[in-house]
This record gives structure tokens, C-alpha cells and sequence, in this order.
């Protein structure tokens, strides 16, 4: 992966003006070419400079300095919140305060696949036995392109998408829905171009991680929904902790202040019939590392439809919010994590239910006939 000398000027956290060019030493990856650009000397009690060594194993922390991004989950759902979305994608692009926006996962809701009277009668099901949640209908590849389109034609903000289990594994045909995720969802970051790197699991490329202005964020694929194939579940979670324990361990860590977590499932619902440790293969090594990591960690998920702002383990460095559903109702969230304090206060958000600018109207209903 060979990187060119940094010649261009780019913005630097910590920095007032962009025109001031930056100094990156760029190693080309396996052959370790280096090369560096020209850094003018400023305050060092001013700034704290991040020297990036091209792979986010070796990047520094840049200065401590709040971050404001804007996160959203579970829709649009229906044709209805189609528009209201929109409308909260152009003002997020008006407005340009956030740096970066994530969709966690639920980009759109198939209906539930229909029982027939044969599977109801099944002789496999026992007398008082509970099944687990079916699968949902196949829906069509427009429904994948529609939100892609959204999130990239006429939105400058570079976005990250996270699994849902509403376009992979509660479909009726999973292995089709991963092929048109990673189509239209995969590296969607990429059509952007951040001026940071984003870097992902080498075993499980969506899960990816990056870091800005001091702080970490990872985006793990561990979506709610039913168990599709319980052998991949019981590989997959652990290699989601697996992935947050190698990027919390890394030496470059001990200048990063907090970490996000970012995934789609709310690991506290079990619905009927499934088993009651279903997260479990992922929540022990994940509150392990979180333990370990002593600093404030937001774990930031949608699934649930409504807000929860809690501290459910016992682990209170850890600070758990789930989004609003995504709809005519509520907007795209806005999220700031402060320069320093605990996970009860370095994280606040702002919903926007009571700025008028966010509240979408419905258009009029056209006069019968055209009167």
C-alpha cells in the first residue's frame, strides 16, 4: 500500500487555520519507505502535534479537543420517514458542524416471513416449546442502493455504516443480503476521502477503527435480530471484542482520552425462544478490555427504537446510549465527546426534538383535482 510524500496542506486537529500544512511521516507498507514534508515550528503549550505513522497501530493522539459527530439507526422504515431523513441529511450538510456522521445498522424493514400451516404443525416442535424469531422477506437491491444514495449524493459529510441484522442475517437469504451490503455499504467512508485514516480487522474487514482529535472510535459487526447460523455467531462475537481489545492495547493508546464503540445491537434483548446468554461470547471479553482500559468508553448502538441512557455493568467507565429510531419524529443525534471527564460527563448529546430547524414538516396535500 505505498503512500506518496505529504506535500498537499490539510487540516490538523488542534490547529485555527487550515492553510498551515502538516507533517505526516508516510511508511510504505511492507518496505518501510519513509519521507516527510516540512513542518513550520509553532507553540508546543499550544498544540500537541500527532506524528502518524500510516497505520492507526502507530498513531498518536492529536490534541484534546472536543469532537462533534452525529450518529442515527433502525431507518428509514417506511415511505414516509423516507423524506423526513432526507430533509435531516440536508440540514446536517447545511448546519456542517458535525465531522463525521455513522448510520449504526437497520438501513430499512422487510416484513416478517409468513408461517405456514406445515411449519406450524412441524413434528420437530415440542409441546410448549417457544420458537426463535423467523426470518424476514427478501427485500429488493433498490432498497440497499436507496440508502447508499442518501447518505453519499449531496452529503459532503464522511459517513461509516455499520451491520443491521434488518439487511443480512434475518433475511430469509442472508448470504444474498451480505453480497448486496457489501456492494452498496462496504468502505462507504472511502466515497468521502477523510483526511484521516480508517483502518479495518484483517479477518473481518467491516469492522473497522479510526482516530480523531484524541479519541478512538470502532465499529464492530454485531447486529440483534435472530441467530442465523450459530456457528458463525460463535466465531463472529469474539473477534468483535478480539478486534476492541487489539485497538484498545495498542501503545498508541496512552495519548487517546475515550473510546466509541459503534454497532447496531442493544445486547440486552433476548427475544422468545432464544437463549438467554446470547451475547454473552462477545460482552465478557468486551467488558474485560473496557475494565482494562480504565478511560471513558461509549458503547453507541440503535436496535431498540427508543432512548436509553444508562451504565448497566458494573464496569462504570462504560457508558451505554441507544439511539432513536430514524423517522419522521427524530433526527439524526449529535454527539460530542468534551476534552476531559468521566463517562457520565465527557459524553453529551443533543436529540434536536426541540430545535424548530430540525423539525421536518410534511408537504401540503395537493387541492382535489388540482383546485
Amino acid at each position: 500500500m505505498n503512500q506518496k510524500p505529504l506535500t498537499t496542506t490539510t487540516l490538523v486537529a488542534g490547529l485555527p487555520d487550515a492553510s498551515m500544512p502538516r507533517t505526516e511521516l508516510a511508511i510504505d507498507m511492507p518496505a518501510t519507505t519513509v519521507s516527510s514534508a516540512v513542518m513550520p515550528t509553532f507553540d508546543p503549550a499550544k498544540y500537541v502535534w500527532a506524528i502518524s505513522l500510516g497505520w492507526l497501530g502507530f498513531a498518536a493522539a492529536a490534541a484534546a479537543e472536543p469532537i462533534i459527530f452525529s450518529a442515527m439507526g433502525c431507518g428509514p422504515y417506511t415511505p414516509p420517514d423516507k423524506p423526513a431523513v432526507a430533509f435531516y441529511v440536508r440540514q446536517e450538510n447545511r448546519e456542517h458542524i458535525s465531522e463525521f456522521m455513522v448510520h449504526l445498522g437497520d438501513v430499512f424493514k422487510s416484513p416478517a416471513v409468513k408461517k405456514t400451516a406445515e411449519n406450524a404443525a412441524s413434528p420437530e416442535k415440542k409441546p410448549g416449546q417457544i420458537e426463535p424469531p423467523g426470518p424476514d422477506q427478501m427485500p429488493t437491491e433498490a432498497e440497499y442502493r436507496w440508502t447508499a444514495d442518501l447518505l453519499s449524493t449531496s452529503n459532503t459529510i464522511p459517513t461509516w455504516i455499520v451491520v443491521g441484522d434488518n439487511e443480512w442475517s434475518d433475511l430469509e437469504d442472508p448470504a444474498q443480503g451480505w453480497i448486496w451490503w457489501q456492494k452498496y455499504y462496504s468502505r462507504f467512508e472511502e466515497r468521502f476521502q477523510p483526511p484521516w485514516k480508517t483502518e479495518r480487522q484483517p479477518e473481518r474487514p467491516e469492522n473497522f477503527a479510526f482516530v480523531r482529535k484524541g479519541v478512538v472510535f470502532i465499529g464492530i459487526n454485531l447486529p440483534g435480530g435472530r441467530i442465523h447460523d450459530a456457528a458463525e455467531w460463535l466465531q463472529r462475537l469474539p473477534q468483535d471484542a478480539a478486534w476492541i481489545k487489539e485497538v484498545l492495547t495498542r501503545p498508541s493508546m496512552k495519548d487517546i482520552r475515550a473510546a466509541v464503540i459503534l454497532c447496531q445491537a442493544n445486547p440486552f434483548i433476548i427475544k422468545p425462544g432464544e437463549p438467554k446468554e446470547k451475547f454473552k461470547p462477545f460482552l465478557v471479553p468486551f467488558r474485560q478490555a473496557a475494565a482494562e482500559w480504565k478511560k471513558p468508553l461509549l458503547f453507541l448502538h440503535s436496535d431498540g427504537h427508543v432512548w436509553v441512557d444508562d451504565q448497566p455493568w458494573p464496569e462504570k467507565n462504560i457508558r451505554r446510549i441507544q439511539v432513536d429510531k430514524w423517522d419522521l419524529k427524530f433526527p439524526t443525534i449529535q454527539c460530542t465527546v468534551g476534552d476531559e471527564g468521566d463517562a457520565k460527563t465527557m459524553f453529551t448529546f443533543n436529540r434536536r426534538l426541540a430545535d424548530p430547524q430540525w423539525k421536518y414538516q410534511k408537504p401540503p396535500k395537493p387541492a382535489d383535482g388540482g383546485r
